[in-house]
C-alpha cells in the first residue's frame, strides 16, 4: 500500500496511520509527521512506500549535517531517527533501518546547540595547530587534516556553517576575491538552498579564502571535501578528528561554535561600528543566512 503526503493532509493521516499501526503515541506520531514532512519538502517524495529507499541515504545526510551545523540536537536527531525508522518497520521495510551512531549522535555529542555556545579562538588556534600536526604525523592523509584546517578558518572568519565550509566551491571563492563578495548558494551547501552575500571587511577573510584556494588548486579540489570521498564519510573523518582532538588535549570544540563565537563578535563589531542593537542585530542575522531574525537571539540574545 502506498501513502499520498503530497498534501499536509495527506501526511497527517499517515503519520497518524502509521501511529497507529506500530501502537505509540502523539509525541512519536508528531516526530513520524516531521520526517514525513521533511521527506515531501526538502526530498520531493509524493508516495510513502518502498520508492522511500531512494531518498533514504539523503535524508539520513541531511539529518547528520543538521546536526553538526548545530541546528538540531543529538537528542532531537535519535528522535527523528527513531521515528523514521518505525516507518520503514510499518511498510515492512524492517531491514533498512538506521542507527542514529551512524549520524554521530552519540552521547558525546549530546547537547550540540545548546552546550558550548561559543569557543576562544586560543582553542579554535588549538584544534588549528593540532591538524597541522596530524598531517606531519599521517602524510597519507595529509591532505584531510589541511583541508579541515581550512574549513575551520573559513568558519572562524565567515560565521560558516560546517556544512557551506566544506562544500563551499573554488568557483565561489574565485569569485569572492575578485569581487569583494562572499556569494554563497545550494552549490555550496547553504541550508534550504538559500543564497546570501557576506561583504569582505578585513585582510583575514581574504587570506582564509586566497590559503582556501590554493589548496584546492594544488590538490585538484573543487571543494573541500576529497572528492573521493562522500560527505557521509567526510563527516565522520571531521566528527572522529574532533573527537581524538578532545581525548588528547582535553580541550572541547564543536564547529557549531565556532559559528556562535563569529556572531557575537561580529554583534559588537558591528555596534562599535555605529549600528543601534536592532541594526547590528539584523547584520548579522544577514550573514548567517537566518531565515527570521529570532533564530539569531539564540546566537546574539536581547
Amino acid at each position: 500500500m502506498a501513502y499520498n503526503i503530497r498534501t499536509p493532509s495527506g501526511r497527517s493521516y499517515t503519520a497518524h496511520k502509521i501511529a497507529e499501526q506500530l501502537g505509540v503515541g502523539q509525541a512519536t506520531e508528531d516526530k513520524i509527521l516531521t520526517v514525513l514532512n521533511d521527506l515531501r519538502e526538502e526530498f520531493g517524495l509524493k508516495a510513502l512506500d518502498e520508492r522511500i529507499l531512494d531518498k533514504l541515504e539523503s535524508y539520513t545526510e541531511y539529518l547528520r549535517d543538521r546536526l553538526f551545523d548545530g541546528d538540531l540536537t543529538a537528542g532531537t536527531v535519535t528522535g527523528y531517527v527513531s521515528a523514521l525508522n518505525g516507518i520503514l518497520r510499518a511498510l515492512g521495510l524492517d531491514e533498512h533501518t538506521v542507527s542514529s551512531k551512524e549520524l554521530g549522535a552519540t552521547k558525546e555529542w549530546v547537547g550540540n546547540n545548546t552546550e558550548l555556545k561559543t569557543v576562544s579562538h586560543e582553542t579554535i588556534d588549538k584544534f588549528q595547530e593540532y591538524l597541522t600536526e596530524q598531517a606531519e604525523l599521517k602524510p597519507e592523509r595529509a591532505e584531510h587534516f589541511e583541508a579541515l584546517n581550512h574549513s575551520v578558518e573559513l568558519q572562524e572568519q565567515f560565521g560558516l556553517r560546517w556544512r557551506e565550509s566544506v562544500s563551499i566551491k573554488l568557483d565561489t571563492i574565485e569569485r569572492a576575491l575578485e569581487n569583494g563578495i562572499l556569494e554563497i548558494s545550494k552549490i555550496d551547501g547553504t541550508k534550504n538552498s538559500k543564497e546570501r552575500e557576506i561583504e569582505i571587511h578585513t585582510s583575514e577573510q581574504i587570506k582564509a579564502l586566497e590559503n582556501a584556494k590554493n589548496f584546492m588548486e594544488q590538490n585538484g579540489w573543487r571543494s573541500l571535501i576529497d572528492p573521493d570521498f562522500t560527505r557521509k564519510q567526510w563527516c565522520s573523518f571531521s566528527y572522529n578528528t574532533l573527537k581524538n582532538f578532545k581525548i588528547i588535549t582535553g580541550e572541547q570544540l564543536k564547529f557549531h561554535s565556532i559559528r556562535h563565537t563569529y556572531a557575537i563578535e561580529r554583534y559588537e563589531e558591528l555596534k562599535n561600528n555605529g549600528l543601534d542593537e536592532h541594526q547590528a542585530r539584523m547584520q548579522v542575522s544577514e550573514e548567517l543566512g537566518h531565515s527570521r531574525i529570532d533564530i539569531t537571539y539564540a546566537y546574539v540574545p536581547k
